[in-house]
């Protein structure tokens, strides 16, 4: 019976920090680039393409991951999921520079 116990605190130990560190990253009120650029679209779908697309699929359409093509998310929404994660998805922020997320931000606004 101990053993039950014992993994569901641990979930929960890992679910509260994951919230925790999330809630500790600081969303910018305003994008430091011209998320409609298409150079910068360019970059954002390249880099995309490297990690992304296994879960979301090539052209946002979905698969592993949610769909992304068509939902019209908030640049901010974007910008946490990838820099902090959100279970199952990892935490991009120490993979990507600020600028390369921002980049995939451009990106995925573009799909709308």
């Amino acid at each position: 019976m101990s053993r039950p116990l014992t993994v569901a605190a641990l979930l929960l130990v890992a679910v509260l920090g994951a919230h925790a560190w999330r809630a500790n990253a600081q969303t910018p009120d305003k994008p430091p680039i011209d998320l409609t650029d298409p150079a910068i679209i360019k970059e954002g779908e390249q880099l995309y393409g490297q990690t992304c697309r296994y879960c979301h699929g090539k052209e946002g359409q979905g698969g592993r991951g949610p769909t992304l093509k068509g939902r019209g998310f908030d640049y901010r929404h974007v910008w946490s999921r990838i820099t902090s994660g959100y279970p199952p998805m990892p935490a991009f922020g120490q993979v990507y520079t600020p600028e390369q997320v921002w980049e995939i931000v451009a990106f995925v606004q573009s799909m709308k």
